[in-house]
């Protein structure tokens, strides 16, 4: 069967067009009415469609129409309802229908007619269908009763209209539902959106907080944004990364960024200035790709050569060291940064020694034509047994015949060796001496605070040690007394077996504390000595005097007092033995278990701070006599020490930093891509320091208790020490132990002058002082300013502290004769030193 609408050919029995989907509608030939008569030659099923190819009118088709509905009675017009035509339904009104009593060539006519109405396909089916379910409900009144074969077709027919605007009605209602659910959706996404932006649920937006410039002088502080996230319920940790800005300045979040969306309840990290420094992987990577970072730091930075051996593997352009060292923050901002840059070259000292066996760097140096000495230094476990540092630095020019000293890294093990001692008058027995050098050096906690021991000769391989930077300070006015390690007295060792030391011991660590802690102890501001010649005793608070007849134990009102106490931990250091021995604090080591885990692969103290204890005295009587519990000595006052605090762990513990540091200004300007260095001075004129090269000697005493040896080299570097006789034991000069305080540092600048001599500028940031404090202001030194050389017989009156240069002579050789206006040798003296003249010194 064709479709109507669109005339496309369908199935026998479909209902709708399976082209366009219209309804299939049967309908007789134009002017041939419907048969009535109850057969089924009449059904409308033998209607051709109205859209199906005429024949000709002698064809069979239309001859076989006209023959059949010849023989049926005619009907009145209207005598049944028209069937649904949709198209011609629209084109002529059913009142209007060409009558279908016409003949062939009306018929015909009527053909053309509907095939006019395909103008109209475009009308909906379902108006058609309205418009006949009407004709069907409503019948016209004149309308004569029809057979019942007619009706049976009419009822069909309204069925399927029927049935047709029951599926509509089942399509509007799924519209509706379908529009709801669409409006449901909607609204359940804008309630998403809604509760989204409101952080009721996704996780929350990190504070969009700008960090600012220090230019403009609004720097939030990394502080104040962590308590931000925490009142917003995130878990927030302050890093601290080192940046030109303030510290403690705001600089962002690390790994996110401000509005971002973060869980709730995770842990953000912000990131924290810590001032200008030099980051921790600095060593190690190419100079031009460090110096983008060094750049923002807001301080001088500078590129030197420093020389690698040309046979190492440090890539040429790579960082060997710095100024401060990596990890550790600016102390000078004048000063800045230094950055040595690796190339290759075998001339001085290369930078690459370290980590290298000393035996093989000391016979390389001595071939060379270098005076070496070795010493043994605490080391992290990768240098133990091998080159950990020197002196001067690695990566240091060196002079001919300049002596060096390697530093032989050592560990648990190695530092006790390094504290035995061989005497030929005790039958050769090794014993512990009180003190080794082998803790010297700087010692830094992670957070930035340091504590530097330095120390001064004392006789033959005997060293004190001091506390020179950190520690307590001034407390109880004994910063600057010696530390040891055990108890020693008029000699140098250990003589009480049975205290309870650690060095003694076989945990690997070592104490170091004030020898006067277990000398005497205080009554009120002064400091009282016990020893067998103990002159004064603390009577009700006061020092009183003692005589033959006194009561030595007869003490009230006297107090020991908490000083510097350092438990030192070398590599190796059993720390569960000393957890088990009971010498941390219980509270001390769960604080320290919750915390990160200390690194024993490195050297490392711990300070025991005051702040810790709520008690830091303890009175003095008696009994408790030759017992204090805050050091460990003494028989049972030793196992009555408090217990230590903090425990180890990384946030309390003070690494030792080894240092690599060459000498500085002696390095040429590095070329790095993209960069400018820093202005320095004037370019030293090593011909010019030749000129003045050599040992001097200062006399601060005229029986020469008290003096300064000085040697200048010819790169303008200076080195010596101030030569002290210690004269406690009764011993004279000539036959006491000499200390030495060593010191060191270097000339920015030399120029020759009218006098035939030359002035040097002294950088005085690179004196370093390594002795007493109390000796500092006379070695002549420091102040480190402006030195003046002066050839031999120079005037006096012409020198331009000619009268502090004939004091400073006066000392030495007594008062000069009125008529004496110079001096027969070279003078070497400093502005900045009070009444100081350096001589050439005499072999």
């Amino acid at each position: 069967m064709f479709c109507t609408h669109c005339g496309s050919r369908n199935g026998e029995y479909d209902r709708f067009c399976t082209s366009c989907g219209a309804k299939l509608e049967e309908m007789p030939p134009a002017g041939v009415n419907a048969p009535h008569n109850g057969t089924d030659e009449g059904s409308v099923d033998q209607i051709p469609s109205v859209q199906e190819p005429m024949q000709d009118a002698t064809g069979d088709a239309e001859s076989q129409v006209v023959t059949e509905s010849a023989s049926e009675p005619v009907q009145p017009e209207h005598s049944q309802p028209a069937l649904p035509q949709p198209d011609v339904a629209r084109s002529k009104p059913a009142q209007s229908e060409p009558d279908v009593t016409h003949d062939a060539d009306e018929a015909g006519e009527t053909d053309e007619t509907d095939g006019e109405a395909d103008d109209f396909d475009t009308i909906p089916l379902q108006s058609v269908a309205d418009e006949v379910v009407e004709a069907v409900d409503e019948p016209a009144q004149d309308e004569p009763a029809q057979n019942t074969e007619a009706a049976s077709i009419a009822t069909d027919s309204t069925d399927s209209v029927a049935n047709g605007k029951s599926k509509s009605r089942l399509s509007r209602r799924g519209v509706v539902l379908v529009v709801v659910a669409v409006v449901v959706l909607v609204a359940a996404v804008v309630a998403g959106v809604v509760t989204y932006r409101m952080e009721l649920w996704g996780g929350r937006s990190l504070p969009r907080v700008s960090a600012g410039s220090s230019v403009s002088g609004r720097v939030p502080s990394a502080r104040s944004v962590a308590k931000q996230l925490g009142d917003r319920g995130f878990k927030a940790s302050r890093k601290q990364v080192f940046s030109g800005e303030r510290k403690g300045a705001f600089l962002g979040y690390e790994g996110a960024r401000g509005g971002e969306r973060v869980r709730a309840g995770q842990r953000v990290v912000v990131r924290e200035s810590a001032g200008p420094g030099v980051p921790s992987d600095t060593v190690g990577r190419q100079a031009s790709v460090v110096a983008g970072e060094l750049r923002g730091m807001g301080v001088p930075v500078r590129y030197k050569q420093v020389a690698v051996s040309k046979s190492g593997k440090i890539a040429p352009g790579s960082v060997v060291a710095t100024y401060p060292e990596p990890g550790y923050g600016v102390t000078d901002t004048k000063t800045g940064i230094y950055v040595g840059v690796a190339v290759r070259s075998d001339a001085g000292l290369p930078a690459d020694i370290v980590g290298r066996g000393v035996s093989d760097v000391k016979a390389d140096l001595e071939a060379k034509g270098y005076t070496v000495k070795t010493e043994k230094r605490l080391s992290s476990k990768k240098y133990v047994g091998k080159v950990s540092g020197s002196v001067p630095g690695p990566g240091s020019k060196l002079s001919d015949g300049q002596t060096v000293t390697l530093y032989e890294g050592v560990d648990a093990k190695g530092a006790k060796q390094s504290y035995a001692l061989k005497y030929s008058d005790l039958d050769n027995n090794a014993l512990l001496a009180g003190s080794s050098t082998v803790v010297e050096g700087r010692w830094c906690a992670n957070s930035g605070s340091c504590i530097t021991l330095s120390s001064e000769e004392a006789g033959a391989n005997v060293f004190r040690i001091k506390v020179t930077e950190g520690g307590s300070g001034k407390e109880d006015g004994i910063d600057d007394s010696v530390l040891v390690s055990c108890d020693v007295g008029q000699q140098f060792f250990c003589h009480a077996d049975g205290d309870d030391y650690l060095l003694q011991g076989d945990t690997g660590a070592f104490e170091l504390f004030p020898r006067r802690a277990y000398d005497g102890y205080w009554c009120g501001s002064s400091f009282i000595i016990t020893n067998s010649v103990a002159l004064q005793r603390c009577k009700a608070g006061v020092p009183v005097d003692n005589d033959l007849d006194s009561d030595y134990e007869d003490i009230s009102g006297g107090e020991y007092r908490m000083m510097n106490y350092f438990m030192v931990a070398p590599v190796g250091t059993d720390l569960k033995a000393l957890e088990s021995k009971g010498y941390f604090d219980t509270d001390a080591l769960k604080s320290a278990s919750a915390q990160k885990s200390v690194d024993t692969s490195r050297p490392f103290l711990l300070y025991r701070d005051p702040k810790l204890y709520k008690t830091t005295t303890a009175n003095v009587d008696g009994d408790s006599l030759g017992k204090n519990p805050f050091v460990p000595m003494h028989g049972d006052g030793g196992k009555n020490m408090v217990r230590m605090k903090p425990a180890p762990s990384d946030a309390t513990a003070y690494y030792l930093v080894e240092s690599t540091q060459p000498d500085w200004d002696t390095l040429a300007d590095a070329k790095v891509k993209g960069v400018t260095n820093a202005k320095q001075g004037k370019p030293l004129n090593a011909a010019l320091f030749s000129n003045i090269a050599g040992q001097y000697v200062y006399y601060q005493s005229g029986d020469g208790s008290l003096l300064t040896y000085l040697t200048v080299g010819k790169d303008g570097s200076f080195t010596g020490d101030l030569n002290v006789a210690d004269l406690d034991h009764g011993a004279s000069v000539a036959t006491a132990p000499r200390i030495k305080m060593p010191f060191h540092g270097r000339f920015s600048s030399i120029e020759k002058n009218s006098l035939g001599g030359y002035d040097m500028q002294c950088d005085a940031s690179s004196v370093v002082y390594k002795g007493e404090k109390e000796y500092k202001d006379s070695i002549g030194v420091i102040p480190c300013t402006t030195w003046h050389w002066y050839p031999p017989n120079t005037s006096f009156d012409s020198m331009t502290h000619g009268s502090d240069v004939i004091t400073a002579l006066e000392i030495n050789l007594g008062t000069m004769d009125e008529d004496r206006t110079s001096w027969n040798t070279a003078i070497l003296t400093n502005d900045g030193g009070a009444y100081n003249a350096y001589v050439p010194r005499e072999e």
